[in-house]
């Protein structure tokens, strides 16, 4: 009974050598077994065995290699798993310096299946098992960095599905807590900004403040204050230059990109994916390169794959519709890569990006550079310039990327952009074990789990990469139909996307403002520009009770300041393009910065307002059942155990291999 153990096909290569190695027997005949061999004797290390009564172990005669597992430290051999009778249990053998031992991942009592004529011994007692020792020769242990899969996958998908059928709420339950909520929202509105009779309100308490004018001028220039300091910091700081295209830059850019894997999550690409590949293989090697097609499917919606297999990069399908899901999957298949840069399937990285690794700090240690965003730049379809309003979003997206630059060279910006960044894996790896899960806002909330880490967040402004977005503001066009994800308006995008989590990230905010402390000195800014958020998030709830009031009671007052605030911002913004942009050669038309911009920007105001109470309102369907985490999430873990199988084929290591269903 010989055969090849397989050797961690994310290690390095090993030579081959022939194990001793116990032949499969299939589930039946192993219960037919099971009575013959229930008295198999194991010694313990305190001399009882498991035929005396205290013992908790018994045993079977039927063991399984079938399916490989990678130990704790990620850095051993593959180790064998002995698969128990029950389904949620099992034992994990992998290698020390007595030999190789074997322990339950629970604390139960388990069945554990041996072959009959293998000597086992009970060595020591664990906090969630029993550790055995099983003389089966294992291949060597690797050498190397860290690089394979999570040595628990199994165990993680058994616990998402017990968490799933834990918390999976009835109906009745789900409706109840939606209409409670609403009964809740309603009580809200009439105790606390109504008040009547109970006491005055906080609507006419503040039209009584505003129309004898108490304290209006000093909230007004806090305000002001506020507003000109967020508005103007981003302008003290400059656009880095373009890096220098020569041969010395490609060859320092083709070194880098061999330590870096590219991870494109992509939905129905086929029309789009195309142009982001051709011009990613200019930069990264094709096994490097990671399409993480996804869909509630199990087989893929359109022909991706095939164009994936015309290029010679890895293919993957992710049978669960979530783009953080397939992201996970994604860097657990990359586990031999240091670096990892996330892009959107229509993302063109241009041929001159910079890939600055080496300003990511790898390490454990905390206050390190852990993630570096890109400025991006807004276009239409095929590349083109587009529409006004793509170009109103093109100025949009560097301003914005413009104060994350600022705010990030001072302690960490907020988050990066979720259309591209790069990671260090390692840590990514951790951000997924702490991300809440949700797929809406999901950029958002890797660059909080980040922080709250103690990773740093910055910005590198060289070049900007060029993504799709919507044409339009309010009516969709045929050509935008594959921008932003698939949505066909900004304010679609607005409304069902970016918006979402407006309310609801004042508490997060505030927590983190109050407790979070693992950035060190670099927290001073960082806490800035999360104020910032909170700030804005007020802003707008306020905006719809304030607004109406100070146009009734100071009608001329208000105004002004409207006006003032408006003007400020076209101020920051003409300078903005006028200085920053010329320098880089990246200006915006000047009919879209003085006249359409001001209208697009006041627009959108009012459509962040309008979303905010919208999402406050869908919180009590959305929140009505429990959403789980990654590593909660039963589907994402069991499309985890199937990479692992696929790994155990040596298909992930195959060169010639593209295309991997999971």
């Amino acid at each position: 009974m010989s055969s090849n153990l397989p050797t961690s096909p994310l290690s390095a290569p090993q030579a081959s050598t022939a194990e001793e190695i116990i032949d499969l027997n299939v589930l039946d005949e192993a219960e037919q077994d099971r009575e013959e061999h229930e008295h198999f004797t194991l010694t313990l290390n305190d001399g009882s065995s498991n035929n005396s009564p205290e013992a908790s172990l018994t045993a079977c005669a039927t063991i399984d290699f079938a399916t490989p597992v990678w130990s704790r430290a990620s850095t051993l051999a593959p180790a064998a798993v002995i698969q128990t009778y029950e389904p949620a249990q099992k034992l994990v053998l992998h290698d020390n310096d007595a030999g190789y031992t074997v322990w339950t991942e629970y604390d139960e009592e388990c069945a554990v299946q041996v072959p009959a004529d293998a000597f086992v011994t009970c060595t020591s007692q664990r906090s969630r098992g029993y550790s055995i020792s099983v003389p089966v020769d294992l291949p060597p242990r690797p050498t190397g960095r860290r690089g394979s899969l999570p040595a628990k996958a199994e165990l993680y998908y058994q616990k998402a599905k017990h968490w799933t059928l834990k918390n999976t709420r009835p109906k009745w339950f789900q409706r109840t807590f939606e209409y409670s909520c609403y009964v809740l929202l309603l009580a809200l509105v009439y105790f606390v900004l109504i008040g009547h009779p109970l006491w005055v309100g906080a609507i006419h308490g503040f039209w009584i403040i505003t129309h004898e004018g108490l304290a209006l001028k000093a909230g007004t220039a806090i305000f002001w204050g506020v507003a000109a300091f967020y508005a103007i910091a981003p302008l003290c700081c400059l656009f880095q230059p373009y890096p220098v295209f020569d041969e010395e830059f490609k060859a320092a850019n083709f070194e880098k990109a061999k330590e870096t894997c590219l991870l494109i999550p992509c939905y129905k690409s086929e029309a789009a994916i195309t142009a982001t590949l051709e011009a990613a293989l200019k930069i990264f090697p094709p096994m490097n390169i990671f399409v993480l097609d996804n869909g509630n499917s199990p087989t893929p919606f359109d022909n991706t794959q095939e164009i994936c297999k015309k290029f010679g990069v890895r293919y993957f399908w992710v049978s669960t519709g979530s783009k953080i899901v397939a992201q996970f999957i994604g860097c657990q298949a990359a586990a031999e890569f240091p670096y990892a840069l996330l892009i959107d399937d229509d993302c063109t990285l241009p041929e001159n990006f910079p890939l600055r690794t080496e300003r990511i700090e790898l390490g454990t240690k905390k206050r390190l550079v852990k993630c570096l965003g890109y400025a991006i730049a807004s276009v239409g379809t095929g590349g083109s310039l587009g529409t006004m309003c793509q170009q109103a979003q093109d100025l949009e997206y560097k301003l914005s990327g413009m104060g994350r630059y600022f705010f990030g060279s001072w302690g960490s910006a907020s988050f990066p952009h979720g259309a591209i960044a790069l990671w260090d894996r390692e840590f990514l790896s951790v951000c997924f074990r702490k991300h809440p899960g949700f797929t809406i806002s999901e950029d958002w909330f890797f660059g909080h789990v980040a922080r709250e880490l103690g990773g740093r967040i910055q910005m590198c402004n060289e070049i900007f990469v060029k993504t799709e977005t919507p044409p339009a503001c309010v009516r969709s066009s045929r050509r935008g139909v594959r921008a932003g994800y698939g949505e066909m308006t900004v304010v679609s995008q607005r409304m069902t996307r970016w918006n979402f989590f407006f309310v609801s990230r004042i508490w997060t905010n505030s927590l983190y403002l109050l407790f979070s402390w693992n950035l060190g000195f670099y927290e001073l800014s960082t806490k800035i520009v999360v104020f910032q958020e909170v700030y804005e998030s007020l802003i707008m709830m306020c905006f719809p009770v304030v607004t109406p009031i100070l146009m009734a009671t100071q009608p001329l007052f208000t105004t002004y300041i409207t006006f003032a605030v408006i003007g400020m911002y076209v101020l920051t913004v003409a300078i903005f393009n006028e200085f920053h942009l010329r320098r880089k050669n990246a200006q915006v038309s000047r009919k879209v910065v003085y006249l359409y911009y001001p209208v697009y920007k006041s627009f959108l105001r009012l459509v962040n307002v309008w979303s905010t109470y919208r999402a406050a309102y869908m919180y009590a369907r959305y929140f009505r059942g429990k959403h789980p985490t990654i590593y909660q999430n039963e589907k994402a873990m069991e499309n985890l155990v199937r990479l692992i199988d696929q790994d155990h084929l040596g298909i992930l290591r195959e060169a010639n291999v593209v295309s991997v269903q999971v």
